[in-house]
């Protein structure tokens, strides 16, 4: 089985009345659910260029979106819609999007616009600037809309393998070490030893791999910036971690939009880097 096959075959657990969709604006619960009273499909593909295309649209247009996205041209950023990536995601009871989509500026820092839509309570949308002119070093600040007023939602700290992020709206901060991989795949991957490479998910369809960058994101939480980590894939490994990308974004999709409850091997499956748990 291929796969794009496993993905469209598996059976993961779904969402219960308890689950954590209410917790997507904030950090995830210590322990995952293993365990729910349902299960159901759940699909997902890279947007093709034309559902792409629409989805940045309705991003755009949005009532968030469109505030958001002049907001970062009033402070200079540029938008680059043509390096928009995204999935589509097709549950029991949903069908939604998750894209991200870009923006530039002349001084060197970028910025993300977040749209995720599908759920029946409406989209989440938010705007992360990333600057990373400092060597060795990231600041990304997150902004949101609410009761009609632009929030700044968290700022987050990314020194080499420490990540800092605050949560301004609940007063809450939370320094994450990056996963550590073992030396025998390090050297598998050309990565130094007990430092990850995101890129490696990309690159070696990799189950351990796969359930490291969960664990990682799941340390994180349901933060902006652990979506905006699916950028950082990009940025901070190279082009080569399109994959990278996909896993964040069905992570930050599934567990913090939708509220689907899932532990690292059955996530994995999903991904495509898993066979069995």
């Amino acid at each position: 089985m291929n796969r794009m096959q496993r993905r469209t075959a598996l059976k993961v657990f779904g969402a219960t009345a308890a689950g954590i969709a209410a917790q997507f604006s904030g950090f995830l619960p210590e322990l995952l659910a293993v365990g729910a009273p349902e299960k159901g499909d759940i699909n997902w593909r890279e947007l093709a260029a034309g559902d792409l295309r629409r989805a940045i649209t309705k991003a755009l247009e949005s009532s968030d979106g469109s505030r958001l996205a002049q907001l970062a041209k009033e402070e200079g950023f540029v938008l680059s819609d043509q390096d928009a990536r995204g999935i589509g995601v097709r549950t029991a009871s949903t069908s939604g999007a998750f894209v991200l989509i870009p923006f530039n500026s002349a001084d060197g820092r970028t910025a993300q616009l977040l749209y995720a839509d599908g759920d029946p309570r409406g989209p989440t949308v938010a705007l992360g600037v990333i600057d990373q002119r400092t060597a060795g070093e990231a600041q990304v600040s997150a902004r949101v809309v609410e009761r009609d007023q632009v929030v700044l939602a968290e700022t987050s700290t990314i020194e080499g393998a420490t990540w800092t992020v605050t949560d301004h709206r609940r007063g809450v901060t939370r320094r994450v070490a990056a996963p550590q991989r073992s030396g025998r795949t390090a050297e598998q991957h050309g990565a130094v030893v007990n430092s990850i490479n995101f890129a490696a998910v990309a690159a070696a369809d990799s189950c351990s791999d796969c359930e490291a960058v969960f664990d990682f994101l799941y340390q994180l939480g349901c933060t902006i910036t652990a979506a905006i980590l699916c950028l950082a894939c990009v940025v901070l490994t190279g082009p080569g971690a399109f994959i990278c990308l996909l896993v964040c974004a069905l992570f930050w999709y599934l567990l913090c939009y939708l509220g689907v409850q899932l532990n690292h091997c059955f996530f994995c499956q999903i991904a495509g880097y898993c066979t069995a748990c």
